[in-house]
C-alpha cells in the first residue's frame, strides 16, 4: 500500500475512534504531520509499522480524549447549552419564514382570484380584478 494511503487508512481510524466527542481538527492535523514524518524516514512502512510507533488509532483516540478531561464539565455543559439555543433559535426562526411564505403564498393566490364582471341590461359589459376600480364609460 502507498504510504498516504496507509496514513489516510490510520487517520480514518483515528476519526471513527473519535466519534465527534471533542473537537480534534487540530490533534489530526498534528497527528498527520507526525506520520508523514515517520514515512519520510521510513518509505516502506506499513498500518502495522504506524501502529506499532504510535499505537492503535483506538488507543490514539483514547490518549487523545483522555487529555481533553482538562476542559471543566461546566464549560462543555454551557457550549452544549450555546449550541442548543442557537439550534432552537434558528429553528423558530425557519418555522416563522415558512409561516410567512405560505401566508404571502395565500394573499397572492386570494388577489389573483377576485374578478369583478360589471352587467349593464344583462349584458356583460367590463371584467376587471378585484383590486382594480372600474371606469364608467359614459
Amino acid at each position: 500500500m502507498e504510504k498516504n494511503a496507509v496514513i489516510d487508512l490510520y487517520i480514518h481510524q483515528v476519526k471513527k475512534e473519535l466519534y465527534r466527542l471533542a473537537p480534534a481538527d487540530a490533534f489530526l492535523a498534528a497527528l498527520r504531520e507526525s506520520l508523514h514524518d515517520y514515512a519520510d524516514h521510513n518509505p516502506n512502512c506499513t498500518l502495522e509499522d504506524l501502529i506499532h510507533q504510535f499505537g492503535s488509532p483506538q488507543e490514539t483516540a483514547r490518549e487523545f480524549l483522555d487529555s481533553m478531561e482538562d476542559i471543566p464539565p461546566k464549560a462543555r455543559a454551557r457550549k452544549k447549552r450555546f449550541r442548543w439555543i442557537i439550534t432552537a433559535v434558528l429553528a423558530v426562526l425557519l418555522v416563522a419564514a415558512i409561516a410567512h411564505c405560505i401566508d404571502l403564498s395565500r394573499q397572492e393566490q386570494s388577489m389573483a382570484s377576485e374578478i369583478i364582471e360589471i352587467y349593464e341590461d344583462g349584458e356583460l359589459v367590463e371584467t376587471v380584478p378585484g383590486d382594480a376600480s372600474p371606469q364608467e364609460e359614459r
